[in-house]
């Protein structure tokens, strides 16, 4: 497996803790939650501020993430 080494600037709060409270641990849960918000946020700010957007905001969360009726899509558009 390629490792690969970045640095990142988090300008949303992340929650950090696991099962230790006292040692910080960036946990994927934690990086998917904050995709999440970033994705509602940008195709919400696409989208009428009416049903059919909201729909649409759900629709490419779940194209994106999956849901419980099924998993992620390798690729999505808004229409």
């Amino acid at each position: 497996m390629q490792e690969v080494t970045f640095t990142m600037e988090v300008i949303t709060p992340l929650f950090l803790t696991g099962a230790d409270q006292n040692i910080a641990e960036l946990r994927p849960p934690t990086f998917r939650g904050e995709m999440r918000y970033w994705l509602r946020t940008l195709v919400g700010g696409c989208v009428e501020p009416d049903d059919a957007g909201l729909r649409k905001v759900v629709e490419a969360e779940q194209a994106v993430f999956g849901a419980t009726e099924g998993s992620s899509a390798n690729n999505f558009h808004i229409t």
